[in-house]
């Protein structure tokens, strides 16, 4: 938008110092009105297409989606997204978490009650 109304002031000449003040204030409301705040949302397996299409309607900017659901899950959410994204024509971020962490710590040898960890 900002970008728009910079091309639109540079091309069209101005009739005086009012005019430039006025379309400089026309584009800081614009940029006033948009929202910054970002929306994410984290999806479980059982999400539908259409709650994913009603989220993004809603301002969904992006998602969580934890990777120990497994590939077929995922997999399914993640096109679920790509048609929403492809409908609605607005791109989706995608963060997919894996929760080793709790693998490691669950999953510890018998007899082994501490777990050495080296950087690098």
């Amino acid at each position: 938008e900002l970008t728009k109304a910079i091309i639109m002031m540079k091309n069209e000449p101005l009739e005086d110092l009012e005019d430039f003040q006025n379309r400089a204030m026309t584009i800081a409301q614009s940029l006033k009105d948009r929202r910054m705040t970002k929306i994410f949302c984290t999806l479980i397996p059982s999400i539908t297409k259409e709650q994913i299409k009603e989220f993004v309607v809603h301002g969904m900017n992006g998602v969580r989606i934890y990777l120990d659901y497994g590939y077929e899950k995922c997999q399914n959410i993640l096109s679920m997204l790509k048609e929403a994204e492809q409908e609605h024509l607005t791109p989706i971020a995608k963060c997919l978490e894996l929760n080793v962490y709790k693998q490691i710590f669950t999953k510890l040898p018998q007899g082994l009650s501490k777990l050495e960890v080296e950087m690098g």
